[in-house]
């Protein structure tokens, strides 16, 4: 056993919003060599969103984007470590989709956290939209796939998130960081306070703004390709 939970427990689970530790026990067991590291990734691979980006339908309508992203980069991370074609299949087919029916124009997703569409983002401008961890994490998936295979789409990608919502996203003269980034006309971007109040987003941003170099350059296969100008 690597993690005693009934089939009921772990599906309760895998319902609740647990961040990269999949990703980050695939990354474990790429270090150490530990198969048991991967069997306990496997615990948090929610056949939920896997099984329909497997057999590729579009299952995000609805679903709270920031759980789901790093469900889809644990997954790359198994292809990375194992050649599991079908998991990068499944994450191509996510990011595709979330480019083709679900973005917004600064490069970011979700509406109120979650995903509204698809093909509906006129009518889904709120001063809720764009929650900074969904592109944090999108990013992360896009240099994944980058650095699986170079393509011009996910390089136009990061420099359209990277520059229209992240680099946007800190107040300049003292750092405070934005939750979402609202695309409702009239709407304004509201910092976090300095002393009690702590977001996912300000998290994900003490790694996104010492991250911004990351893709400018990348070295894929002896080749050097230039991504910003």
């Amino acid at each position: 056993k690597v993690l005693s939970l009934t089939p009921e427990q772990a599906t309760t689970m895998r319902k609740r919003e647990f961040g990269g530790i999949g990703e980050s026990l695939r990354n474990l067991a790429r270090i150490t060599g530990e198969t048991r590291c991967d069997r306990a990734a496997e615990v948090f691979d929610d056949p939920r969103v896997l099984d329909p980006l497997r057999a590729h339908r579009d299952c995000l309508n609805g679903q709270h984007a920031n759980t789901f992203i790093p469900k889809v980069i644990a997954a790359l991370r198994d292809y990375e470590n194992h050649g599991d074609a079908a998991s990068r299949d499944l994450a191509e087919f996510f990011w595709q989709t979330v480019m083709e029916h679900y973005l917004y124009a600064p490069g970011c997703v979700s509406t109120k956290e979650a995903f509204r569409g698809p093909d509906r983002q006129g009518a889904n401008l709120t001063g809720v939209t764009g929650e900074t961890c969904c592109t944090y994490n999108l990013l992360k998936l896009s240099r994944q796939l980058f650095e699986i295979e170079p393509r011009a789409a996910i390089a136009d990608y990061q420099e359209r998130a990277l520059w229209n919502h992240i680099l946007a996203q800190p107040e300049p003269v003292d750092g405070r960081v934005t939750y979402f980034l609202p695309m409702m006309t009239g709407a304004y971007k509201l910092q976090n306070r300095r002393n009690d109040c702590f977001w996912c987003c300000q998290a994900s941003a003490m790694e996104s703004h010492v991250k911004v170099g990351r893709l400018i350059y990348a070295d894929v296969g002896g080749t050097v390709y230039v991504n910003q100008w």
